[in-house]
């Protein structure tokens, strides 16, 4: 039986995820141990618990994999979500989206997006999943931690950024004169291409994971059983861009990385980069998402408390008139044009509502 969610008691209220034990369930293999979860309310105004955020992506396809509830009743999970689920013991509260909102509750799904930045600044850390590990995870690994070990902590990424879009044999010489001389891997080495591969992962493409990467004091990337260091992805990942020569796309990785670290500063350090800039920084990656609304929704977390209040969250809300009034908080927060010069040709809009001067 489908479980029955009950309505959140208070605006600040939001579900959270336990595994509390484990049962057998007969399977074409045999009996298999299926997990018995909690679902439980808490108000994270109120209560301040401790849980871990789980970062993302939803996936393709239906809903065909069921989490057991301790009533004896199930929640329909995407493939994806099942799987990072399961990885977390006994007693660990977790919070994922999928399965502490109801989904089939839009007025909900409303109201909890617009707290999703205090969901994610409040946990206790966030787990970016990126994936099970597959034949490139290792080399992957290897020379990302090895190119990231070469740079002395006094050396700014901001520089090192700059000089990883020049060709590949200008770097090497470059690093080579700095002193101690840092040695990064040479290009023939197969563990670039593995690099490359594992940057195509479809977390680093997803728009909501930006604010779900940004927002949160720790933040973790986890890969199968594997724990990955961001620091270590973002250098690796500025090496894959730029002058590559393996013939390969750039996924845009190093965009993205780069866009969370500085949004990261951002929010820890108050620093002052205004939002129109860090859109800026967002609209030059393809990311993607499913929902037209969450162009605007999956950035809230970035927004100024002045923003916040002038751009509702409301899935029924249409399109246009979202972006609308996004546009119109913007420029009258900025006191300024200058989104204007962001706009792509108004004619290859895919709104066809849309006005002119208004992002899509």
């Amino acid at each position: 039986m489908r479980h029955k969610y009950h309505p959140l008691q208070s605006p600040t209220s939001i579900r959270l995820l336990k595994l509390i034990g484990c049962t057998q369930h007969p399977d074409s293999d045999g009996n298999v141990n299926v997990g018995i979860w909690d679902i439980i309310q808490v108000d994270i105004e109120r209560e301040h618990p401790s849980y871990i955020c789980i970062s993302y992506t939803w996936g393709e396809g239906e809903f065909t994999n069921s989490v057991m509830i301790k009533d004896n009743t199930i929640i329909m999970t995407s493939e994806n979500a099942y799987e990072v689920i399961i990885k977390y013991k006994i007693d660990e509260y977790i919070w994922i989206d999928q399965v502490c909102i109801n989904q089939d509750d839009i007025d909900e799904r409303s109201r909890q997006v617009q707290l999703m930045t205090r969901i994610y600044a409040q946990c206790a850390r966030c787990d970016a999943w990126l994936g099970r590990t597959d034949e490139y995870f290792d080399d992957a690994c290897s020379i990302a931690k090895e190119i990231s070990r070469s740079f002395p902590d006094s050396f700014a990424l901001a520089d090192l950024a700059r000089l990883a879009m020049r060709p590949h044999q200008d770097i090497r010489q470059s690093l080579q004169r700095n002193t101690p001389p840092i040695l990064i891997p040479l290009v023939d080495d197969k563990r670039w291409l593995a690099l490359m591969q594992f940057l195509r992962r479809p977390w680093f493409s997803r728009l909501w994971t930006f604010q779900e990467a940004a927002v949160p004091k720790g933040l973790v990337f986890r890969c199968g059983h594997r724990v990955l260091d961001f620091v270590d992805i973002h250098i690796a990942a500025i090496f894959s861009a730029g002058g590559n020569p393996w013939n390969l796309d750039s996924p845009g990785a190093h965009l993205r990385t780069q866009a969370i670290l500085v949004s990261r500063d951002v929010i820890t350090y108050k620093t002052k980069e205004p939002f129109i800039r860090l859109l800026h920084r967002v609209r030059n990656v393809a990311y993607e998402c499913s929902d037209q609304h969450d162009r605007i929704y999956a950035l809230m977390g970035l927004l100024s408390e002045e923003m916040k209040v002038s751009i509702e969250v409301n899935y029924r809300l249409p399109v246009e008139l979202l972006y609308t009034r996004a546009a119109r908080a913007m420029i009258k927060k900025a006191q300024s044009l200058h989104i204007l010069s962001l706009k792509l040709d108004p004619t290859k809009s895919a709104l066809d509502n849309l006005p002119s001067w208004v992002l899509d």
